[in-house]
């Protein structure tokens, strides 16, 4: 499952980036519909950028970007928000909302301090990130939910489908529904799975 929209690769400049992680991903929009996180708005098609931030380049690990870059772009969120844009009966809701899923109580200074300790990121990096998390509290255990999920879901289709089950046509059955809350996303792969099974 592929999409038409185009993605570009755009600097994020030395002011933006100076607060910032080191990428991010507005989404593109094939009908001109403002369509990216940011509320940065598009009067026309527009394809998804993925911004690298370059601001103290030197001090960003350069091992960091071929994750970095899949995860934002292709075969990541750019091909995840086209799909949905691209699916002609599925409600506006579903192609622009979004569900992270799909603190213990430290101070700052003790999550960077952590961070630090613990990761090869470097300060900069990290009090971004600690920052983030700070101001969208629920986003890390959302992501963490959203992949036992995903791997949970897998782990039964691989059960219940033994040889038959293909990863590409899981793939293709999580995106087809665009963004969905945990239990519908299960709800159709267990359609998914039983509609593969021979009647009982």
């Amino acid at each position: 499952m592929l999409s038409s929209l185009p993605g570009e690769t755009q600097d994020i400049n030395a002011w933006f980036g100076q607060e910032r992680d080191h990428a991010s991903f507005p989404r593109g929009s094939l009908s001109g519909r403002k369509a990216d996180r940011g509320g940065w708005p598009f009067t026309a098609a527009q394809p998804g950028w993925f911004l690298v931030n370059t601001y103290d380049l030197k001090a960003r690990p350069k091992w960091a970007m071929a994750a970095l870059t899949l995860h934002e772009s292709v075969p990541g969120h750019h091909l995840q928000y086209a799909i949905a844009q691209e699916m002609e009966n599925l409600p506006e809701w579903r192609k622009w909302d979004v569900y992270l899923a799909f603190a213990e109580g430290w101070t700052r200074q003790q999550a960077i301090d952590y961070y630090l300790a613990n990761t090869a990121r470097n300060a900069r990096e990290i009090e971004n990130e600690v920052d983030r998390i700070i101001i969208q509290p629920g986003s890390v255990p959302a992501y963490k939910i959203g992949e036992l999920k995903i791997r949970e879901l897998r782990a039964y289709a691989e059960k219940a489908l033994g040889p038959k089950f293909d990863l590409r046509v899981f793939h293709d059955r999580v995106l087809e529904h665009g963004q969905l809350p945990l239990d519908l996303l299960e709800k159709s792969i267990q359609d998914w799975v039983s509609g593969q099974l021979p009647p009982r």
